[in-house]
């Protein structure tokens, strides 16, 4: 039964709000004033199908930003598009203005703030050895070039020296030059924007008793913001040639740059030393740009005794570190996955070049040193693999994100296993494959629920929507692991004995059905089956793309993102002003929730999604309603500001492609190398593959799920979870069947080299007694530390069990049966 539309009185209009229960967005009616404040009634204002067509028909005329769009996503979560936690648009970061204020402060402050243990570390570290270097320069410039010109750069050498022992407290300033003043004109700050000079001289009693007093107006927390680098590239510096500065920058260029250089490469790979290496690769830059215009200073005081005010201040910092900087970002891409980048690069070169110059001698070359860093190389590349698809997923539409996604989100474990096949390692992809469906179902939940028990004791989620995940999850076992429990019931034994003497006594004899493959009753029937059920589970997942196409595209993708649209422009085409208002962004209310449990109790059901489009909502966007109501135009943001991507649809896809090579190039490594575990750690092959292969390149959906529960979002952690277990059983495992259908075509089967859906029993029955309980888990609907709990210790209890099965032996058994 429907309850009947009442029409809102007047003067107030409706204005349709949305309310997410996970299973999808509808919206109610409820009044609201012409500034867009929501206006309470007696009675909860239902609305009808028709309505709320018209009101996504009226909304699907707004183009989202990318914020908007990502946020839809994440809160939708609809089947077969990625889940991305960080940032894929640009957005005010304080640790970025927190690492370009530390090396642009306030000159002055009293002599405590330039001592700190960083600083220290910092002298003792880099400082002692860069000022003997720049010394050293010094005075060979001096011996050589005896002249003014080679006097002034030995000078600035010498300031450098000092600068470089202990720069904390110190300043840089740039000397004006009328020539160079266009040139200058965006660089540093400039000394008039002191405030007073005298009255600074006289507060210095006030400064010593604990007052800091800036020098410099306008900075925020003593702070000013960072220079622009010079535009107009400068190589050896400017003015008029002589010895001394030929001298001068060939030192430079061949030893005090690279030094430099090399201190802030090591900063940034540290990376809580993260101003030290901007502060020195700037350095750097203003050295070779204009050397002579530097000049050094210990305080102010020093600085006015040189008696020139046409001055600009370029450097100044106070503290070598902060703990603070492991959350730094470039293009939003956390620093220690780009500094990761160089293992990658370090495993290519170390395998193809040292280790055929060198030989594997030497300990740099060894295949263990190679095997550990190729798998510390997987977590970056993973990382970026992900980032490029969820950033392409939200800039283009559905379609293309979900195909995007499907492929790339897992060609490169299809690749690694894939290549693991082709070298005989059959259990080491099984043990892989078998460890990341119980790392999704257990482990990943279990953190989840840990983490977010940490910032709150007990977390919500909507347990319907997490039983249509669970319902999901329960045919893909049965679809994966079908053959296994057809093949058990309905196959052949055999009975394996060891130890054997020649009396006819035996040590030990048990079951065996591990010669599958070669059963006949396995060809005839069971390898029929497999092909089948492989299709199905690939096919379940298609299904499961095309019901998001046909649900979720009105709800994400209504209309392209780079168009944009005013709000005049869009209360035009609908011929009133007010519909802009409209087609807006809206709060949860409480009326909202009575509103939608009225829906449910008198029809049994609450309004599907497949019409509407989740409004994500900001503090700031009831201002812009009201003011698209007035006929005020409102900008879009555009591409380069803020809210823009952080990739643009070509980077994405120049540093997806990219990123997947370089995986392909690892896994070939890692899978190489492998052998050297096995051989010389007592550990089973399938073991390896059931830890390491399973877990390292699932790091990235690991960290994505603990922030999202400590965010108090648990519902899209555990969805993370759901949705990767769910895509290697959908996605990998037909992937995995279907090539090893296509290399045995026409030969005979070989257990090694064959990915043949026949799993041993443990594995069958750990899977599914683990699908089960994480449903029993769900349908509560709460998440606390003690089911998170529950959760990681079943997870090690099947760990253990996978570390105590008996497998070398019975496969050397079955091995000699052949």
């Amino acid at each position: 039964m429907q309850l009947p539309y009442q029409e809102p009185s007047s003067p107030a209009t409706t204005r349709p709000q949305a309310q997410s229960h996970g299973e999808g967005t509808f919206f109610s009616d409820v009044p609201s004033s012409e500034n867009g404040d929501s206006i309470p009634d007696e009675e909860d204002v239902q609305v009808l199908p028709q309505e709320l067509d018209d009101c996504a028909s009226t909304a699907s005329d707004e183009s989202f930003t990318l914020k908007e769009r990502q946020d839809a996503i994440n809160k939708s979560h609809p089947f077969g598009i990625r889940i991305w936690k960080p940032a894929l648009y640009k957005k005010d970061r304080s640790v970025q203005k927190a690492a370009d204020g530390e090396i642009h402060s306030t000159p002055g402050k009293r002599n405590l703030a330039r001592i700190s243990a960083g600083n220290i570390l910092w002298a003792s570290v880099f400082g002692w050895w860069l000022c003997l270097l720049a010394c050293c320069l010094a005075v060979v410039i001096l011996l050589a070039s005896p002249s003014s010109a080679g006097r002034a750069y030995a000078s600035v050498l010498l300031g450098l020296a000092r600068y470089l022992l202990y720069p904390f407290g110190q300043y840089i300033e740039l000397e004006a030059d009328e020539q160079y003043a266009e040139e200058d004109a965006l660089i540093g700050r400039s000394v008039h924007q002191f405030e007073d000079i005298e009255r600074h001289l006289n507060s210095r009693l006030r400064a010593r008793t604990g007052e800091s007093q800036p020098l410099l107006p306008g900075f925020v927390g003593g702070r000013a913001n960072a220079s622009t680098i010079n535009p107009k590239r400068r190589a050896f510096g400017r003015g008029r040639w002589s010895f001394g500065r030929l001298l001068f920058f060939l030192m430079f260029y061949t030893l005090l740059a690279p030094a430099m250089l090399l201190v802030s490469g090591i900063c940034w790979l540290f990376v809580f030393p993260v101003p030290m290496a901007k502060l020195c690769f700037l350095l750097v830059h203003h050295l070779r740009s204009h050397p002579l215009s530097l000049t050094f200073h210990w305080s102010v005081e020093s600085s006015l005794a040189s008696g020139e005010r046409q001055r600009k201040v370029l450097l100044c910092t106070y503290r070598a570190m902060g703990l603070r900087y492991y959350k730094y970002t470039v293009d939003g891409t956390n620093i220690f996955f780009i500094n990761l980048l160089s293992v990658v690069f370090f495993v290519i070169a170390d395998e193809y070049v040292l280790s055929s110059l060198v030989g594997k001698q030497r300990w740099y070359t060894s295949p263990a040193l190679i095997f550990i860093l190729s798998l510390l190389s997987i977590i970056p590349l993973a990382y970026f693999i992900g980032q490029a698809v969820a950033s392409i997923s939200a800039q283009s539409s559905i379609g293309m994100g979900a195909a995007i996604n499907a492929f790339f989100g897992s060609v490169v474990e299809i690749f690694l296993y894939c290549v693991a096949l082709s070298q005989g390692k059959s259990l080491l992809v099984e043990g892989s494959v078998v460890g990341s469906i119980l790392a999704g179902i257990l482990l990943m939940p279990g953190l989840s629920m840990i983490s977010g028990a940490v910032i709150r004791k007990t977390l919500r989620f909507n347990a319907k929507a997490a039983g249509i995940t669970s319902t999901m999850m329960l045919f893909a076992v049965l679809g994966a692991f079908g053959p296994t429990l057809f093949y058990q019931i309905y196959g052949s034994y055999e009975i394996k004995c060891r130890g054997c003497n020649a009396s006819g006594s035996c040590k030990r004899c048990y079951f065996d059905q591990n010669t599958a493959i070669r059963d006949p009753f396995y060809q005839a029937s069971v390898k029929p089956f497999t092909y089948i059920c492989a299709v199905l589970l690939a096919l379940s997942y298609l299904i499961g793309l095309w019901f998001t196409l046909r649900t979720h595209a009105a709800l994400i993708w209504q209309t392209p993102l780079h168009e944009d649209k005013t709000g005049v422009e869009t209360a035009a085409r609908h011929g009133d002003l007010s519909s802009g208002a409209q087609s807006g962004r809206f709060h949860e209310t409480d009326s909202h929730r009575s509103t939608s449990a009225a829906i449910e109790t008198s029809s049994g059901a609450r309004p599907t999604s497949d019409t509407l489009r989740p409004l994500p909502s900001s503090r700031g966007e009831e201002r812009q309603d009201s003011l698209v109501a007035t006929g005020v135009p409102q900008a879009v943001p555009g591409h380069g500001g803020h809210d823009a991507p952080n990739w643009s649809r070509t980077k994405s896809v120049v540093i997806l492609l990219m990123a997947t090579v370089l995986y392909a190039v690892i896994a070939e490594i890692l899978v190489d190398t492998v052998d050297v575990v096995l051989e010389n750690i007592d550990i089973e092959e399938k073991f390896l593959g059931f830890t390491l292969f399973a877990l390292v390149p699932n790091t990235t959906e690991f960290m994505n799920a603990i922030s999202f529960a400590m965010n108090g979002n648990i519902e899209l952690s555990m969805e993370i979870g759901s949705a990767y277990a769910l895509q290697v059983l959908l996605l990998q495992i037909p992937a995995l069947v279907a090539y090893s259908a296509f290399k045995n075509w026409g030969l005979v089967d070989d257990p090694s080299f064959t990915f043949s859906l026949i799993f041993p029993r443990w594995d069958l029955v750990t899977v599914v007694l683990c699908v089960f309980l994480l449903a029993h888990v769900y349908a509560e609907g709460k998440s606390n530390y003690f089911k998170g709990s529950i959760l990681c210790m079943s997870y090690v209890v099947v760990l253990l069990g996978f570390y105590w099965i008996p497998r070398k032996e019975e496969q050397n058994i079955w091995l000699s049966s052949l």
